[in-house]
């Protein structure tokens, strides 16, 4: 399996970042943020249980530090994160040898930086805060034909200025897709599907 992030500088981001990689959804916190996970069990995003750092030998007190998938620090890691969390490696670690994930269970997400860049990979389907676009849009094409027009939906971070666009996988994804067509609604954008990080096991 294969999975792309954007970090930026500072252990506390990368944390963070790899737990959106691991498929972990954002937790609500005073500090607004998106495509939070409604199951968070403890109000404002605060760990219930103390922690303690093996590095720095600090201990982190419940009610005062936030789980590290919010926006609020100090960060830490509650225990509702912990397990959850590992519960998505032993899952993950277990496709290891194993069949690719089908399509249907795939969706596209790509990533259109403010420069024009752009970043495509499939993934596992997840709740999302995502819209439905109405200028955006993404054909599969098959040789000369447009097998699939899913709808698009996109979404703007508010902690990096890239624009997401999500889309289903089409049934016939890997029956003969050759291009996958992104339009921005001012230009189209053609991109290979050898260009599109895939799962492999």
């Amino acid at each position: 399996m294969a999975a792309a992030g954007l970090i930026v500088p500072g252990p506390g981001t990368f944390t963070h970042e790899v737990g959106h990689l691991q498929g972990r959804a954002h937790v609500d916190c005073p500090v607004p943020s998106d495509g939070v996970d409604p199951t968070y069990p403890y109000e404002d995003g605060v760990i219930m249980d103390w922690g303690f750092g093996i590095r720095d030998f600090g201990l982190r007190a419940p009610g005062l530090n936030y789980d590290y998938m919010s926006y609020c620090g100090p960060a830490w890691v509650s225990d509702w994160e912990w397990n959850a969390t590992g519960e998505r490696i032993e899952e993950l670690s277990a496709m290891k040898g194993g069949a690719a994930p089908s399509p249907e269970g795939l969706e596209l997400v790509g990533v259109i930086e403010p420069d024009g860049s752009q970043m495509w990979w499939t993934e596992r389907k997840m709740h999302r805060d995502a819209m439905p676009s109405q200028t955006d849009s993404v054909q599969f094409v098959a040789g000369n034909n447009v097998i699939a027009a899913p709808q698009v939906k996109t979404a703007q971070r508010d902690h990096h200025p890239a624009k997401e666009i999500f889309v289903d996988l089409p049934v016939g994804f890997d029956l003969g897709v050759t291009t996958v067509v992104y339009d921005d609604g001012a230009a189209q954008h053609a991109i290979a599907v050898e260009q599109i990080v895939r799962p492999t096991r």
